[in-house]
């Protein structure tokens, strides 16, 4: 499933991605890469594509892996960061 990622970042062109079994598995056509997410970092990619915000995806974090608020809002921005360094998503400015 190719997805577009909500809130200001879109998947990168190329990028595609699917369930598997417990795991979410990312490739690249483009750059010839792939990334495996499993547990909250794959459900954060879910919800992103979904075009869910994020504030309704720290909610979701929260209730679905017991963890709190902040935690989760800390979590996602470095998910985000990292998504980007490394070229699975774009900034939309």
């Amino acid at each position: 499933m190719i997805g577009s990622v909500n809130s200001g970042y879109s998947a990168s062109p190329g990028t595609c991605w699917k369930r598997a079994d417990e795991d979410l598995v990312l490739l690249n056509l483009a750059q010839a890469k792939y990334l495996v997410l499993s547990g909250a970092g794959a459900r954060m990619w879910e919800l992103l594509c979904s075009q869910t915000s994020l504030e309704k995806i720290c909610s979701a974090i929260v209730d679905e892996f017991e963890t709190t608020k902040p935690v989760v809002t800390e979590d996602l921005k470095s998910f985000l960061s990292d998504l980007h360094s490394e070229g699975w998503i774009l900034a939309e400015r």
